[in-house]
């Protein structure tokens, strides 16, 4: 398997490019622009990120019952 990985937003070429982004998806500003490295952009976010990535590529739910802060209300209650 090649060290190069597959572009972050389209997965479809190389991510050779700026922030591992394609030829193609580093000359769109604004798909350049959510890939810019942030504040809050620590290794356990980018870590956490990669995580829910491989969740939805696998069609399971992004976040389990389980995983939930806080339970959601019973369908037919209603909250006020």
């Amino acid at each position: 398997m090649s060290s190069i990985e597959a572009c972050l937003h389209c997965e479809k070429k190389p991510g050779t490019h700026t922030y591992g982004l394609c030829s193609s998806c580093v000359q769109m500003p604004t798909v350049r622009h959510l890939y810019e490295p942030r504040a809050y952009h620590t290794e356990e976010f980018l870590a956490k990120l990669r995580r829910l990535r491989a969740r939805a590529k696998a069609g399971e739910p992004l976040f389990p019952p389980e995983d939930r802060a806080y339970p959601l209300p019973h369908p037919g209650r209603r909250i006020a």
